[in-house]
C-alpha cells in the first residue's frame, strides 16, 4: 500500500484537470485510463530507482502488464461513477 501511494497521488491530482476540461465524456475517461497507466509505469520507475537501479528495462516495465491491465479494467467497470463524477462537478449541486 506504502508502495502504490505515489501513483494514486499523482492519478488522483491529474482528476481534477480531466474532470474541468472541455473534452467530452468518452476522451475524458480515456484520458482518467492513459493517466492512471502512467501514473503507475512512474511509480515502477522512481521504486526501480530507490531499490534496484540495475532492474530498469523495458521488459520490467512490461513485466507489471498486469497492473496497467487491472487499473484500465477497474475504470471500465466504475465508469458509471465516473461519469457521475463529471456531472456532479458541471452542475455545482444545482440538480
Amino acid at each position: 500500500m506504502v508502495a502504490s501511494s505515489p501513483a494514486f497521488l499523482m492519478a488522483w491530482g491529474v482528476l481534477s484537470i480531466i474532470i474541468m476540461s472541455a473534452y467530452s465524456q468518452v476522451e475524458k475517461i480515456g484520458l482518467w485510463i492513459l493517466a492512471v497507466i502512467l501514473s503507475i509505469v512512474i511509480n515502477i520507475i522512481c521504486l526501480l530507482l530507490v531499490f534496484a537501479r540495475e532492474e530498469i528495462s523495458r521488459e520490467m516495465l512490461w513485466m507489471c502488464w498486469p497492473a496497467y491491465l487491472s487499473a484500465a479494467v477497474v475504470i471500465t467497470i466504475r465508469s458509471k461513477q465516473f461519469f457521475s463524477l463529471i456531472h456532479k462537478s458541471k452542475n455545482d449541486g444545482n440538480t
